[in-house]
């Protein structure tokens, strides 16, 4: 039969039984770190070989910002002609 996962309120309810009982070791909670020897570490990063054109992939942006700025320019034209009629 497999294992059910405990859950967040089960796990919080497991740890204040330990804080009370005065068992809680909040080492535990942490991941170990590995102990460094003083080499130098290297990362390996691969430089990008093949670039992309931007306006490819965000073709949809500028139609979307000349939407907007038409919807802003209409409601601009109807506020200042209510505001003539007000």
């Amino acid at each position: 039969m497999a294992k059910t996962r405990t859950t967040r309120r089960e796990r919080r309810l497991e740890t204040e039984k330990q804080m009370a009982n005065g068992t809680f070791n909040p080492a535990m909670l942490t991941k170990p770190v590995a102990a460094t020897s003083g080499a130098k570490t290297t990362f390996n990063v691969a430089s990008p070989t093949q670039t992309t054109d931007l306006t490819t992939e965000y073709f949809y942006v500028y139609t979307e910002v000349r939407n907007i700025l038409i919807v802003a320019v209409a409601m601009l034209v109807v506020l200042f002609g209510l505001s003539q009629f007000i």
